[in-house]
């Protein structure tokens, strides 16, 4: 059997038609969008001068998850071609490389009062909710949009600087999950946590970063993919948008060769959602 393997970015055009259209103006609205507003979450949060941000969600606890998703876009843009998408995604990359050298951790973040979040669970504190974890609206599902960000800007737009970003960013991670117990980190993925697995495996992939695979695994939600493995289905009442994420994270580790489980996992989604 031959392995089907996805085309890069770069070696697909849309030439005419209401896809190509599509694309055009979801380029024009990520370029239309203010870097500083996109930005103003992350340098509050580390303490770099900074005018106001975006307002709905982005000023309610979810602070900073928009910019992770246009860096996501705009770095296909530019993995497909674009001049203006690869200089915004530099643009974008600058203002968190300043935020991430101010806190000097390799954390980034606009998640409200983020920093003292982690300083909390290390000291044990942890209380998590379904979108709660002490306090913050669902603190890693926001971090993950960042964490894909600039893992995309690194993989498709070929960033030194996100690479750069990237990499601190992901032993930040790597740092902070090693001392913590396995039931605890059990306890704190009871948090929508969005795509971590998925994104900390990929970078593994990219980079041959053995840590970021280990946490990876740690972080593929033990409550959903055991039952998905022996073959029940635990779906009924969740939230679809919160565990498709997960299983996508089971795929990736699956095919990296992680573990039989997670492929049985993502199995049984496929035949049974």
């Amino acid at each position: 059997m031959t392995r089907a393997e996805p085309l890069p970015l770069g070696a697909v055009a849309l030439t005419s038609g209401p896809f190509a259209r599509a694309q055009q103006r979801a380029l024009r609205t990520a370029l239309e969008l203010d870097p500083d507003r996109l930005l103003a979450p992350y340098r509050r949060e580390s303490g770099v001068p900074t005018g106001p941000g975006y307002g709905g969600w982005e000023t309610e606890g979810l602070d900073g998850h928009t910019l992770g998703h246009v860096l996501s876009a705009l770095s296909a843009h530019a993995a497909g071609g674009s001049a203006p998408a690869r200089d915004r995604v530099e643009l974008l990359l600058t203002g968190l490389r300043e935020c991430q050298v101010t806190l000097g951790t390799g954390y980034i973040g606009g998640v409200p009062d983020g920093v003292a979040l982690w300083h909390e669970i290390d000291g044990g504190r942890i209380e998590p909710q379904t979108f709660d974890l002490d306090g913050r609206w669902v603190p890693l599902y926001n971090l993950h949009k960042v964490l894909t960000g600039v893992i995309d800007a690194t993989v498709y737009a070929e960033s030194a600087l996100g690479r750069t970003i990237a990499t601190e960013f992901v032993a930040w991670w790597i740092r902070v999950f090693a001392p913590i117990s396995d039931a605890d980190v059990d306890l704190i993925l009871r948090t929508e946590s969005g795509g971590l697995a998925a994104s900390l495996a990929r970078w593994a992939d990219h980079t041959g970063d053995e840590d970021a695979a280990t946490l990876a695994a740690r972080l593929a939600v033990r409550a959903l993919w055991e039952p998905l493995a022996a073959g029940r289905d635990p779906l009924d009442g969740l939230h679809a948008n919160a565990q498709i994420p997960l299983v996508v994270g089971h795929a990736v580790l699956a095919r990296q060769g992680r573990g039989d489980e997670f492929a049985a996992a993502a199995r049984t989604f496929w035949e049974r959602a």
